[in-house]
């Protein structure tokens, strides 16, 4: 058992930065390091906006805010990661989760798929599928490879409170004191990241000493999806 005593005011630490860029209650806020050697930090508010800053100089600095990012209250934002890589997310209680690119803060995407608000999102290790959970008890799982198209629903019951991707299962939480979890759809592989194709082609080469086999390979392997995977998604469900 190990016990330490909590330290005084006189050890207080000052805040390596700080920054006002709010009107209101920040209700959300997510870090993301070393993007190309560069952190930030994205935040969002009961002032409906969206602000992402970066850390310049030890201090941080507005990169790019938008004011009316939603029509409600911001309840997450998040960084994608993977396959996302330079995307924003940001859900809101006007029940959209919109995607904004991390350069310049232009809206690349919304999906408008919940009737309630969203509580909560998250995304896979590798950033291969989007997760959102509503208060219109369903929880939807996207697939980001191909368009966010929306690849399972689970129909809960109950309102979800927040949510969890671990060991490919989705975990949740319930405001009924609950916790339940799924597994993640198995679903084909449909974008190959530029570094993993690159190893997996050195694995090949390594495994496959012939030339004649090398060139085979050559010929037959699939071109490299590009960024952003979202182009041309839908913003919601087909009216039929």
């Amino acid at each position: 058992m190990l016990l330490h005593a909590l330290p005084g005011k006189q050890h207080a630490v000052s805040p390596q930065g700080c920054l006002s860029c709010h009107h209101g209650v920040v209700t959300t806020v997510d870090f993301c390091g070393n993007i190309n050697g560069v952190s930030y930090v994205a935040s969002g508010g009961s002032d409906y906006a969206v602000v992402v800053s970066h850390v310049a100089g030890g201090q941080l600095r507005v990169l790019w805010s938008q004011k009316d990012a939603h029509a409600g209250v911001i309840t997450r934002v998040l960084f994608g990661v993977g396959m996302a890589c330079g995307v924003v997310y940001s859900a809101a209680r006007d029940h959209v989760v919109r995607l904004w690119s991390l350069k310049n803060g232009d809206l690349v995407g919304s999906l408008n798929f919940h009737t309630e608000k969203v509580v909560d999102v998250c995304q896979s290790p590798d950033g291969r599928f989007f997760v959102s959970a509503s208060a219109d008890d369903s929880i939807l799982v996207y697939d980001v490879s191909d368009a966010y198209r929306v690849v399972m629903r689970v129909e809960c019951g109950e309102e979800p409170s927040c949510l969890a991707i671990v060991n490919n299962m989705v975990c949740c939480g319930f405001c009924s004191g609950g916790i339940r979890f799924w597994p993640l759809p198995s679903l084909g592989i449909h974008y190959v990241s530029p570094v993993c194709y690159k190893q997996h082609r050195v694995q090949l080469r390594k495994r496959n000493r012939s030339p004649e086999r090398r060139c085979c390979y050559r010929r037959r392997r699939r071109p490299i999806a590009s960024f952003p995977p979202h182009v041309g998604m839908n913003s919601g469900p087909k009216n039929e």
